[in-house]
């Protein structure tokens, strides 16, 4: 029988080759408590006084999958119904770690690694580290899900994106021309910083000189310019400033390639293109870099 599926999808064109799946069960994160919260994200205060934060709780399953990055599935009960497991309400995550303290609907933890989120639903597609994975299926009752591994693959549309490595994109210049972020990444340079910035953000441009001195210091700029609509008025903008690197306005897939949740939003890249440090003060960039 086994013989006759395997036939019938190779005659369909479906590969049966480095597919594999796994049913997981989840289980309480004892590591989440009420201060693992984002100081970067949310104000402490405000965060850490409401009683539902105070109450979040975290399932979550270890993954691993031959020749592929271990991870962690978190899934958190938004509603706090007690169930985990409700379309629409409740939140799954990825992240990387020895443990999970991500709190997924605001996409925080306590490591440098963070797990991005997405409601949950029926079928969930995501990427780590270039490996695509789905959820194939859910089960309550039981505490229980099961992912399949889809291999090495970019053309989904991911619901999360998760990668220790400089995400790669395209992006047209202004003469229309398809260029990609890996085509023009300078690999002479010691730091590669990743900065989400807008025309609506005075704090981004506030840091822009600031943020133009760390090119002295063998760093590679890549400014993302986010809500923006006049694209002419952000260049003018970046023009003022004199600001150097690359220069491309955000997509949907860059703000989930990034997981982008703010301005200014910044990423610090080390030469060989592997993340140090994400959503950080510009000054811990300065202490880290000049030395």
């Amino acid at each position: 029988m086994k013989t006759k599926l395997l036939l019938i999808l190779s005659f369909l064109g479906i590969s049966t080759f480095g597919f594999s799946q796994k049913t997981l069960k989840v289980k309480p994160d004892k590591t989440i408590a009420p201060k693992t919260w984002d100081e970067l994200m949310i104000p402490q205060e405000d965060f850490i006084s409401k009683p539902k934060n105070q109450n979040r709780k975290i399932l979550y399953a270890d993954v691993n999958f031959k020749g592929c990055e271990p991870f962690k599935i978190c899934l958190e009960d938004v509603d706090q119904n007690g169930s985990y497991f409700d379309f629409g309400s409740d939140m799954i995550g990825i992240a990387y770690g020895a443990d999970t303290s991500v709190l997924i609907s605001s996409h925080l933890t306590k490591g440098n690694y963070f797990g991005p989120g997405s409601p949950l639903k029926k079928d969930v597609i995501f990427s780590v580290d270039g490996e695509a994975f789905q959820i194939l299926k859910w089960y309550p009752k039981k505490g229980k899900l099961k992912i399949e591994h889809l291999g090495p693959n970019s053309q989904f549309k991911y619901d999360m994106i998760l990668s220790k490595k400089l995400p790669d994109f395209q992006f047209k210049n202004d003469e229309g021309e398809v260029l990609t972020l890996s085509g023009l990444i300078d690999h002479t340079k010691e730091y590669h910083m990743v900065e989400f910035w807008s025309p609506f953000c005075p704090p981004c441009m506030e840091e822009f000189p600031d943020l133009k001195k760390l090119s002295d210091y063998s760093v590679e700029l890549i400014l993302i310019c986010g809500m923006c609509d006049d694209k002419e008025a952000a260049k003018k903008i970046l023009k003022e400033y004199d600001m150097p690197g690359i220069h491309v306005f955000a997509t949907s897939y860059m703000e989930k390639a990034f997981n982008q949740n703010g301005f200014p939003y910044r990423m610090l890249y080390d030469k060989d293109l592997n993340l140090i440090q994400r959503a950080f003060f510009l000054n811990e960039a300065v202490n880290m870099i000049v030395k």
